[in-house]
């Protein structure tokens, strides 16, 4: 049974945080403060379990990290979605939910800049 639960528990897990993006892939049209491209984006989904949320909220550390081979900053965080709504009557209900996500803004820190 334990195996079993920790099976599930490693599928459940699995592709919950997203890959490292640009953050501000604008185009040459942008304002200049938008234009920086050292900015960079990772989320990952803020729904289940509190153990479950902080396990995705580590593995996007870790993406971050890594990316960095070691350190880099926040700039922001935001979360997304959570939205439900229903539309129609009767027996023609429809309804949608859109799921959280959490998105953390970031970029490399160089380590001769701290020093």
């Amino acid at each position: 049974m334990k195996k079993l639960l920790a099976a599930v528990s490693v599928i459940a897990l699995a592709g919950c945080v997203s890959n490292v993006e640009m953050a501000n892939d604008f185009g040459e049209y942008a304002p200049v403060n938008e234009a920086n491209s050292d900015w960079l984006k990772v989320s990952y989904l803020a729904e289940g379990a509190s153990f479950v949320q902080k396990s995705r909220r580590q593995d996007a550390y870790k993406k971050m990290h890594d990316h960095c081979n070691g350190k880099y900053e926040l700039k922001d965080s935001e979360q997304t979605g959570g939205n439900n709504a229903i539309v129609g009557t009767g027996a023609n209900m429809t309804g949608y939910y859109e799921s959280r996500h959490v998105t953390f803004y970031f970029r490399c820190v160089d380590d001769a800049a701290n020093q």
